[in-house]
């Protein structure tokens, strides 16, 4: 081999050589920055990783101050319906799902695990009350916002019945449709109601017989001593005239005048008090009497279209409805300043007793604007015969 082609090959090495090292220098700077690169990525990766440690750690601490104030929360609200005084519960797909203490009390069980989930809740309600109730539930509750309020009757454990008012509203109870609703026992205050009622009757008798009483006194014992002092003067006035004294005619007449009046005035009061046309002849005749009563004391024309049958009624609601009437009447005489009024007496299909009493005077005024009619209408449960 020559030396030119030697000279030539070690060139060409040479360069092949120096080639390489710039490879390898190039090869170990991008070796070096690759791993720049990724230690700087290791260390905010690390970065990262702390602040999301520090934020998960942030969000359990918020989480669990939370679930301690719903916990907090959801006992103060547990303890209230608890003690409440009144009865609390949730129904749903025909059970009661949840009922208080005050409820269990209510309904006579030692705990809500004896009937709630388990004893249907129409067999709580009586059943002439079931009906009604299942209207309500299935019908009205779900379509009122503010919810529903009424009175039933609930079934006690030892088969007596409560009665309660109810208010209830329509909810989502783990994501179904429910009713919650609170329940008031109104059991004594019924019966107070009613031992009121009883006793108002009562009253209301003891004063009729009173007012009987009454009325037969003046009527038999000052009307019959007013008679008979109407015939003395008659007599005394005829013994004077036969005698020639003629002078005290005049006051004879005056005192048979003067007599008439109270005479009247006694027959008034003790229809006032009581009319015997009420207990002889029936509510008809009474009613006829007083219209015929506010003709001549007013001068109020009075129409009247009153049957001739009697009612069979017991002699209470002849006097409620005589009262009515007549408190109607003496109404529209001093106050509605009418010229004329109507009554009618009459018994309507479902077997009520039905009073309408009209007049053209000036009814409520104000309360109603263009009516210039007072209306009011009176029934007692009774039949004719």
């Amino acid at each position: 081999m020559s030396i030119y082609a030697t000279t030539t090959m070690l060139i060409v090495m040479m360069m092949a050589l120096g080639q390489i090292m710039m490879n390898s220098q190039r090869l170990e700077y991008d070796y070096r920055l690759a791993q720049l690169q990724l230690e700087e990525e290791l260390i905010q990766r690390k970065e990262n990783q702390l602040e999301l440690k520090s934020h998960r750690n942030h969000l359990e601490e918020l989480v669990k101050m939370r679930t301690a104030e719903l916990s907090l929360s959801e006992s103060k609200f547990r303890l209230l319906v608890e003690q409440s005084l009144v009865g609390i519960f949730i129904y749903q797909d025909g059970y009661l799902r949840y009922a208080n203490e005050a409820l269990c009390q209510m309904l006579g069980y030692a705990s809500a695990d004896e009937f709630v989930n388990r004893i249907p809740i129409f067999d709580l309600v009586p059943s002439q009350d079931r009906l009604s109730m299942y209207e309500r539930i299935t019908h009205e509750i779900p379509g009122q916002k503010d919810g529903v309020t009424y009175n039933i009757g609930l079934l006690r454990r030892n088969g007596k019945i409560v009665d309660v008012d109810l208010l209830s509203r329509a909810i989502k109870y783990l994501g179904k449709p429910a009713t919650i609703g609170v329940a008031i026992d109104v059991s004594d205050r019924n019966h107070a109601t009613e031992a009121l009622r009883a006793l108002a009757s009562r009253l209301q008798t003891v004063r009729e017989e009173e007012r009987t009483r009454i009325a037969r006194g003046i009527h038999d014992d000052l009307g019959q001593t007013m008679a008979g002092l109407k015939m003395k003067m008659g007599w005394l006035k005829k013994q004077l005239a036969t005698k020639g004294l003629s002078e005290h005619l005049e006051d004879i007449t005056e005192m048979q005048e003067l007599t008439d009046r109270v005479i009247q005035s006694v027959h008034d009061i003790s229809w006032a008090l009581r009319p015997g046309v009420l207990d002889t002849l029936g509510l008809s005749e009474a009613i006829e009497w007083l219209c015929k009563d506010i003709q001549r004391r007013v001068g109020i024309r009075c129409h009247r279209d009153l049957p001739t049958q009697r009612f069979a009624l017991d002699a209470d609601d002849v006097t409620h409805v005589f009262r009515i009437s007549q408190e109607l009447l003496n109404n529209v005489a001093r106050h509605a300043q009418a010229s004329s009024v109507e009554v009618k007496l009459e018994l309507d299909d479902n077997g009520n007793l039905l009073l309408e009493v009209k007049d053209d005077g000036i009814g409520m005024g104000d309360i109603t604007p263009g009516v210039n009619r007072s209306d009011c209408w009176a029934y007692a449960n009774g039949s004719s015969s």
